[in-house]
């Protein structure tokens, strides 16, 4: 049951960081149709998306890691057969939100402006 919870939890979080993405490119739209009329290329608006949103993912990434460490020696008790500090689940879970991440970027920098 906790595995269903932690696969769920981990799904809203990708929601959520896919939503947050989109909504921050998709106020930007005008300004990155402009770059591309000015003579920006794919490479740019891309780069441009992915410095703008890495400082976002990294900052989320360490505190909810730091949070998620913190708050799992109180479930401590009821983690059966899992260390509280299981790794696998920590880069499994991170992993997930940066491929969700990458998603959103390649996505965004590729439509047609």
């Amino acid at each position: 049951m906790l595995s269903a919870f932690g696969v769920l939890s981990l799904s809203l979080a990708s929601v959520g960081l896919y939503g947050m993405l989109a909504f921050v490119v998709s106020q930007r739209q005008r300004e990155l149709a402009i770059r591309m009329a000015l003579g920006a290329q794919t490479r740019d608006i891309r780069q441009l998306i992915f410095k703008q949103g890495f400082t976002l993912l990294a900052m989320g990434l360490a505190v909810g890691g730091a949070l998620s460490v913190a708050l799992a020696r109180l479930f401590q008790t009821q983690l059966l057969g899992v260390s509280p500090n299981d790794p696998t689940s920590l880069i499994t879970g991170s992993a997930v939100l940066v491929l969700v991440y990458f998603v959103v970027v390649l996505r965004s920098s590729t439509q047609g402006y």
